[in-house]
C-alpha cells in the first residue's frame, strides 16, 4: 500500500503543479488586461482638460447667444419675450438645467420664437403661423421628441395625454415666450 500511496502523492503533486500553472497564466492574463486598462484610464486624463475646455466654450456660446436675443430684440419688432419676464433669472434657470433633450428643446423653442412667428389659430407652419398647441408640437418634433397625435382628439389634449403635467415647473418653454 505504500507504493499505491506514494503513486496518490506523487499524481496530487503533478495535478497541483498544472492547475497552479494554470492558475499563474491565468494571473499574467488578469494583469495584462489591469495594465492595458490602466493606460486607458491614463489616456482618458489626459483628455479631461481638452473637454472640460469645449465644455467650457460651449458654455459661453450658449451664453452669447442668450445675451445676443435679448439685445436685438425690442418692443417694436422681435417681441421674443414677454414684458413682464426677469430674463436673467430665465436665463440663470436655462443655464442651471441639465444638458439634455429638455433643455435643447427649450433653446429650441426661444431661437425660433425669436423669428417672430405670428399667433395664428390654427395655424401649423412657420410661415403661416402657429397656434399654442403646434408651435409646442412643432418644437418637439425638430428636437425629435416624437408627438403621437389620437384622431379625433385635439392637439392640446393629446400634449396634455402624452407629457406629464407639473404643478411648479423648473422652466418651462411658456413660462417666457411671448404668445403674440
Amino acid at each position: 500500500m505504500s507504493a499505491i500511496g506514494g503513486l496518490i502523492v506523487l499524481g496530487s503533486i503533478i495535478y497541483s503543479f498544472i492547475h497552479i500553472t494554470t492558475i499563474e497564466k491565468e494571473v499574467q492574463a488578469k494583469k495584462a488586461e489591469i495594465h492595458a486598462l490602466n493606460n486607458e484610464v491614463t489616456a482618458l486624463q489626459a483628455q479631461i482638460p481638452q473637454l472640460t475646455h469645449q465644455v467650457q466654450d460651449l458654455g459661453q456660446t450658449q451664453d452669447g447667444i442668450l445675451d445676443f436675443l435679448t439685445t436685438v430684440t425690442d418692443s417694436k419688432s422681435i417681441n421674443i419675450l414677454d414684458p413682464d419676464v426677469d430674463w436673467a433669472s430665465v436665463k440663470q434657470s436655462i443655464e442651471k438645467m441639465p444638458h439634455g433633450m429638455r433643455k435643447q428643446t427649450l433653446l429650441n423653442a426661444i431661437l425660433l420664437a425669436w423669428k417672430d412667428i405670428p399667433f395664428t389659430l390654427g395655424g401649423k407652419s412657420v410661415t403661416a403661423g402657429f397656434d399654442s398647441p403646434s408651435f409646442m408640437a412643432f418644437v418637439l418634433s425638430k428636437s425629435k421628441v416624437p408627438v403621437e397625435r389620437t384622431p379625433g382628439v385635439r392637439l392640446s389634449d393629446s400634449l396634455m395625454q402624452q407629457f406629464h403635467q407639473v404643478d411648479q415647473p423648473g422652466l418651462g418653454i411658456w413660462c417666457f415666450i411671448k404668445v403674440r
